[in-house]
């Protein structure tokens, strides 16, 4: 064991994290452009997306199996691959349609092969959808159930889409309101039911409605339960569904008592022709109204009809619902025996009942416990990724200042540089005036002596001879052209473009002019100027107007300024 392994499962994490993010970026660079607003699936051509959508409308308003058997077939010829195969797309929407029709083998069948074909990665909304229908249809137990769809939930939230994520909820709310959860099965509906609204998907809208109207009864809340089902038996767009209608006339008799209900549920389910469950419990609800009603012999003709219709594998519920109407029908006629026999028949279906309804909440109790230990775990996760992601962000905010640390240093470093600069370009400078001044205190004393010398020839303390000689060496030193060029040697050492600007950008200054414009520019007052020249002063005021007026200054500008700015 090597002294890190104790950090190996903190740098997986780490490795994971950084992996997560460069694939979220990748993602949102590459992410195609979905075929709608509301459904997210990506685009493939005009007309297959346009299929598309007809098919997720056709299975929201329920169309017919012939006329979505008719969309897929159009979505094969324009999805069809080099392979002159069926695309996974289509094989999903079969295997949807087959579930639909209750053909769930058939179903998962077609849905194994369509995930085979799915490239998750370059699809993975597609590949989502077709892995949410196959935890629908599998046999795998609630708890499990809830885990994967919490997951498909989130992801259709991070992927901004709507639909998907209101028909999670439904289903989170179905597997709830199962396992006894009424209260987190109602969040889920009603949640689902805000989603739906805002969409403007008003069939899944009214679904949920009912849903939510057989949760608030069955909470005690018929308040709310009827102001739903008042809205919904008014509904046009409910009363065009006639299979779901049903259903909102059934839930109004049952918790509003409306017979008028009843009687139009009972027209309708003859009408349509329903699936045997939905029409027998529409049948045993009219049996127990025209029971109420005295009409004890059209209850007992349609409950006799309905019971013979019963096989071994119907649900022990609506059996035990019928004998024991029955029973009620035959008492009322004073047949004890018969209704003796019934009760007897009801009793066993009861114990029977009995034991699954138990067996059923001990496996309510399970799953219960079962969401709850996935429920902490994924919330064990999620705190964990959220660790991860904050150490991440703080690791990344350590490098920003890191970096900002060192800019800080390199800048601070080249302002210690450029102050350095300037400290030496005020030494040069201040030597330029020194060696100036010096050159001139040299040229008044030499000046001096030489006025002394004329006074001693005048007085005939020397020969004109010796006047002349002392004179000659004298004037050797005083600053002539070689100190000027010598001084402009300095001066350019540490101006080096000052006389070239000045000379390209205004031809017609003169020596004299640059010679003023230099001694300016070097901090020299007039009168220190007009001593280095042995000019006036009010000389040195005229030859500063001229300067001016070379460099084209308006009044208000300061030439010292100005020459500062010269190869500053």
């Amino acid at each position: 064991m090597t002294p890190y392994s104790g950090y190996l499962p903190y740098l997986c994490h780490m490795k994971q994290l950084i992996t997560f993010f460069i694939i979220l970026f990748l993602s949102g660079c590459n992410r195609n452009e979905p075929v709608s607003d509301l459904f997210r699936w990506d685009k493939q051509n005009a007309q297959a997306d346009s299929l598309t959508v007809a098919l997720e409308w056709a299975f929201i308003e329920r169309d017919s199996y012939a006329c979505i058997s008719g969309l897929i077939a159009r979505l094969d010829s324009a999805t069809k691959s080099k392979y002159n195969r069926e695309s996974a797309d289509v094989l999903f929407w079969k295997a949807r349609l087959q579930n639909r029709e209750h053909h769930t083998a058939e179903a998962k069948k077609l849905l194994s092969e369509a995930l085979a074909r799915c490239d998750s990665s370059s699809r993975p909304y597609a590949f989502s959808r077709m892995k949410y229908l196959n935890s629908i249809i599998s046999r795998i137990s609630k708890g499990k159930l809830h885990s994967a769809l919490k997951e498909y939930e989130q992801f259709y939230r991070s992927t901004d889409d709507p639909f998907m994520t209101a028909t999670a909820s439904v289903d989170l709310g179905h597997i709830m309101r199962e396992v006894g959860d009424r209260k987190r099965g109602l969040a889920y509906y009603l949640y689902a039911d805000s989603l739906y609204e805002a969409l403007g998907v008003d069939t899944y809208h009214l679904k949920t409605s009912l849903n939510n109207a057989s949760i608030f009864a069955e909470a005690g809340d018929s308040a709310r339960s009827r102001s739903l089902l008042r809205n919904l038996i008014d509904n046009p767009k409910a009363k065009a569904d006639r299979d779901f209608y049903i259903n909102v006339l059934i839930d109004n008799w049952k918790i509003c008592g409306d017979t008028t209900a009843l009687i139009s549920a009972w027209l309708l389910t003859n009408e349509r022709g329903l699936n045997l469950i939905d029409s027998h419990t529409t049948a045993l609800e009219m049996c127990s109204y025209l029971l109420g009603k005295g009409k004890i012999s059209e209850a007992e003709k349609l409950c006799l009809e309905t019971i013979k219709k019963f096989t071994p594998n119907y649900p022990l519920t609506i059996k035990a619902q019928a004998y024991k109407l029955l029973a009620d029908i035959y008492e009322s006629k004073g047949e004890t025996a018969r209704a003796l026999t019934n009760c007897k028949i009801h009793s066993k279906l009861q114990d029977s009942l009995l034991k699954v309804h138990s067996a059923i909440e001990i496996g309510n109790i399970e799953s219960r416990g079962e969401i709850a230990r996935s429920e902490a775990e994924m919330e064990s996760r999620h705190q964990i990724e959220r660790l991860w992601t904050w150490i991440f962000v703080m690791a990344l905010l350590m490098g920003a200042l890191l970096v900002a640390f060192i800019l800080m240093r390199k800048v601070q470093a080249s302002r210690l540089s450029i102050a350095r600069y300037h400290l030496d370009l005020e030494k040069e400078r201040r030597s330029l005036v020194s060696s100036a001044l010096v050159m001139e205190e040299k040229d008044n004393v030499l000046k001096s002596v030489l006025s002394d010398i004329h006074k001693m020839e005048s007085e005939g303390k020397l020969k004109p001879e010796e006047t002349r000689h002392l004179e000659q060496n004298v004037k050797m030193h005083l600053s002539g052209r070689q100190d000027w060029d010598h001084f402009r040697e300095l001066f350019d050492n540490v101006h080096p473009m000052f006389h070239k600007r000045l000379k390209a950008d205004y031809p017609e200054l003169t020596e004299g002019d640059l010679r003023l414009a230099t001694y300016i520019k070097v901090g020299m007052q007039g009168k220190q100027i007009a001593r280095m020249l042995m000019l006036q002063p009010d000389t040195i005021r005229k030859n500063r107007q001229k300067l001016r007026r070379h460099l084209r200054l308006e009044s208000e500008e300061s030439l010292e300024d100005f020459l500062r700015t010269i190869d500053s």
